[in-house]
């Protein structure tokens, strides 16, 4: 039989050690797996990690803190109470931190396009129903082929019956298959910023995320982000000017 705290502080240390266990499993998938690689910085990685802490380290260890009395007959009730409304607030804000990753980062007109699964329902489309998409558990880069126009159809007449590039998921492509065609779509150099010049297959390509805009130096050969450049806050649908 576990031995009941003294004191109300140290009630406190134990809940808030418990709590320590947790924030430090549910950080590592969101850091590992929901927002890997540069997506922690540009898509709500620190953002979710910050609601977490909120929830975990705080909510929770707080009311106990605040309640905990040893000669309190009613105390077993109010740390189940306690412990219900941490898991419940834990398990809404993990549940949103979820909705909210990345779930695909799509190359479209010479430029990467971040899109989590609400973006995507936002859009009108169902990310469980794109093969590519419901196929990977961490984020998957996308190329999205372009098709000719009809004949004698404008740019402008091809939005208006297809929509923006990388929202057409018919022309969605494996990522592997096309990314030497990023060679040609991206620059060797940005105004100042330091070149890549040890390797010819680093390319800097222009990336919108959820909260920024910019540009990732990327080694199309290894598929690997080895920069982020930013240059502008944005919001989930456009940028915001600073």
């Amino acid at each position: 039989m576990l031995a009941t705290p003294h004191s109300r502080w140290a009630a406190f240390a134990i809940h808030l050690a418990i709590s320590a266990f947790v924030f430090i499993a549910l950080a590592a998938v969101i850091i590992f797996v929901w927002y890997p690689g540069f997506l922690f910085q540009t898509d709500g990685g620190w953002q979710g990690i910050r609601l977490i802490a909120g929830i975990d380290l705080i909510l929770g260890p707080l009311l106990t803190l605040i309640v905990y009395n040893k000669a309190k007959k009613s105390l077993p009730i109010d740390l189940s109470i306690i412990a219900l409304v941490q898991i419940s607030a834990l398990c809404a804000g993990s549940y949103l931190v979820y909705q909210e990753r990345p779930l695909a980062i799509i190359f479209a007109d010479n430029k990467f396009i971040t899109m989590s699964h609400n973006s995507f329902a936002f859009s009108g489309l169902n990310p469980e129903e794109i093969p590519l998409v419901q196929q990977h558990k961490k984020p998957v880069w996308i190329y999205a082929s372009s098709q000719p126009n009809m004949p004698g159809e404008t740019n402008t007449q091809a939005f208006a019956r297809l929509g923006p590039k990388h929202l057409r998921v018919d022309d969605y492509r494996r990522f592997s298959n096309y990314k030497n065609n990023l060679y040609k779509e991206g620059v060797l150099q940005l105004e100042n910023q330091q070149s890549y010049k040890a390797t010819d297959n680093i390319r800097y390509l222009k990336m919108i995320s959820r909260y920024f805009e910019g540009y990732l130096a990327f080694d199309i050969a290894n598929e690997k982000v080895i920069r982020t450049i930013i240059t502008n806050s944005t919001d989930v649908y456009g940028v915001r000017s600073n």
